[in-house]
């Protein structure tokens, strides 16, 4: 009798478990076509913008011999992403598929880390982590960075992967020797995405308060020397090195700005900045493109700023490690009048905006009443828009010889009909000769 009863508590939730399986298939092959997807736009032809140009003629010196110091100094720009460039450049593979690739590598390792830190700081389902990958990848700021020469993707990749290796140094309990290692893998990741983009020293409060939350968990870790004396190395070098990359980029000139724009005239401003490009990220819609949504983006991203912060009051007493990451990031660009355009700033918190609302809308949905049709209404907006982007982002990788009057805002389109088509221009000043100059060296497939 008891074992006929187990029989049939098994078979009552076989339909459900059964549904989960296949909800998670579709979600997984979802991720596999927009992915591949991605990849395809390797057989583009080089896409570069005025940051790509500084980007690619510092790995051109970087990759002949010039010391990277002097190259930081004049480039003022972290030197992580051409030197990267470098190393193709050097192995003889320095070409367009190649950076799209690359870049794509580190998508792929993003998206792995969204997965880890969705299941860890947010307890999300394996279902609702996979949702929150394939969302990631469907943003169009993801679609427009992928293919183009910038540094957004790798940082992308590599602060994610930091975080999710802080997470699981938390998760990981009565293993010193697994924690020290999981410790110096993020730190080592931390460093990485800091030399690669400036904004990477917003992971040092998420290193700390990770550091913090296991000796207040765990007290005898204090007494593990190993541990300690290692965790102090880290720490000091992560500073040190931080701290280098901070003082000799242009952070300094943000407070003069600042300062001289008036200080509360500069917060107010970057405060509607930043919630019109989380509503623009939200809603998966460029305002370049689309002006006449700026409002509702104000109203969007005001809703979400509402969504994120209602859930850190809710875990208020148990902040994860990446809800202190999501605010350094957001506060460090709250001071940065500088970054605007297309949310590009917004990529490395994408996954962790996406996985914070999953979040409280699961705990929120029975509550929202007629609002659900809004938040599904919202969700089938996102989807169309990101699969136009990839749609577009493709039309634009296949173009032929229209490429130069497709890509981009056409201030490259003399340049690149010289490059391409061997087209001269009808005027001389519409040649730009740097972006010839990386054309040519890193632009032949």
């Amino acid at each position: 009798m008891r074992q006929r009863t187990l029989i049939d508590n098994s078979s009552a939730f076989a339909p459900k478990t059964s549904r989960s399986i296949r909800w998670r298939q579709g979600l997984i092959a979802l991720l596999v076509i927009c992915y591949t997807v991605q990849l395809l736009q390797a057989f583009s032809p080089l896409r570069i913008d005025g940051d790509g140009i500084d980007y690619l003629t510092a790995a051109a010196s970087a990759a002949d011999g010039e010391g990277l110091l002097s190259l930081s100094r004049a480039n003022m720009r972290p030197l992580g992403y051409p030197v990267m460039i470098a190393a193709l450049d050097r192995m003889g593979i320095a070409r367009p598929w190649s950076l799209v690739v690359l870049n794509c590598g580190w998508l792929l390792v993003g998206l792995l880390a969204s997965y880890a830190v969705s299941r860890l700081a947010y307890k999300l389902d394996k279902q609702m982590a996979l949702l929150t990958c394939l969302l990631t990848v469907l943003s169009f700021s993801i679609t427009k960075h992928t293919p183009l020469v910038a540094s957004d993707i790798p940082y992308f990749g590599l602060s994610l992967a930091s975080l999710a290796a802080f997470e699981r140094f938390e998760s990981v309990s009565g293993k010193v020797l697994q924690q020290i290692a999981l410790l110096l893998a993020g730190v080592f990741l931390l460093i990485a995405a800091t030399l690669t983009r400036s904004i990477g020293v917003t992971l040092l409060p998420a290193l700390g308060w990770s550091v913090i939350r296991v000796s207040l968990v765990r007290r005898r870790l204090f007494y593990d020397k190993r541990l300690v004396i290692g965790g102090i190395v880290v720490v000091a070098v992560a500073v040190a090195i931080c701290w280098a990359r901070f003082a000799h980029s242009y952070y300094g000139g943000l407070f003069l700005q600042a300062y001289h724009g008036g200080l509360g005239r500069t917060l107010g401003g970057n405060v509607f900045l930043r919630l019109k490009q989380l509503g623009e990220v939200t809603l998966n819609v460029p305002l370049s493109k689309f002006p006449a949504v700026r409002s509702v983006a104000l109203i969007v991203g005001s809703i979400v700023v509402v969504l994120v912060f209602l859930g850190l009051y809710r875990r208020r007493r148990s902040l994860t490690t990446t809800d202190v990451y999501l605010l350094s990031c957001l506060g460090s660009l709250m001071l940065t009048p500088w970054a605007g355009g297309a949310g590009r700033y917004l990529i490395p918190v994408v996954p962790i905006v996406i996985a914070a609302i999953l979040a409280e809308l699961q705990l929120l949905w029975e509550r929202l009443g007629w609002a659900r049709m809004g938040v599904c209404g919202i969700g089938a907006l996102y989807v169309a828009m990101g699969a136009a982007a990839m749609v577009y982002s493709t039309w634009i990788t296949f173009s032929g010889p229209k490429f130069p009057e497709r890509y981009g805002d056409r201030r490259l389109a003399a340049t690149y009909r010289l490059f391409l088509l061997n087209q001269p221009p009808a005027q001389a000043e519409d040649l730009n000769p740097a972006a010839l100059e990386v054309l040519r060296r890193y632009g032949g497939h």
